[in-house]
Order: structure tokens, then C-alpha cells, then sequence
């Protein structure tokens, strides 16, 4: 999706684009030394693509789905004299 969305933004070679968008995601930091001339849309989604690349895609969607459950126990609460 990043490298198809960086060709459409481009005008750089399709395996050049392809090595961005899989170092973006994978944050190698690895270029091709094409990002300085690619527009501001296309650095913004290599930008965004290193942020997720960066928190990982296991904890991006546990981020997404978690929902907070309401607890149906309460744990006992009582003060006890001792002596």
C-alpha cells in the first residue's frame, strides 16, 4: 500500500520507491537516496510509514481494538481486628 501510494506520488522508478516503502516500514533506515526529492506528500507517507513501522503492526492493532471490559467481580473488602 506505502509503495503503491509512493509510486502514484512520484516519479521514481518502481524498485527504487519499493526499497523506501519497505525500509519506511520495516525502519532499517536504509535509502536509495531518492526521499530528498520526492514531494511533501510523498515524504509525509514515508513519515507516516516509519511511525508505523516503528510501533509495530501487532501493537497498532491491539491498540485499535482494545476495549475497556467492565469487571463483574469485586474483590472483598472487610477490616479485621486482630489481638
Amino acid at each position: 500500500m506505502v509503495g503503491f501510494t509512493l509510486e502514484v506520488l512520484s516519479d521514481e522508478g518502481f524498485v527504487d520507491v519499493l526499497f523506501e516503502a519497505v525500509s519506511a516500514l520495516g525502519t532499517v533506515g536504509a535509502s536509495r537516496g531518492i526521499t530528498a526529492g520526492l514531494g511533501d506528500p510523498a515524504q509525509l507517507v514515508l513519515i507516516f510509514a516509519m511511525f508505523i513501522g516503528r510501533l509495530g503492526p501487532l501493537t497498532l492493532v491491539l491498540a485499535l481494538t482494545a476495549r475497556a471490559r467492565p469487571v463483574s467481580y469485586r474483590p472483598a473488602v472487610e477490616s479485621m481486628r486482630i489481638g
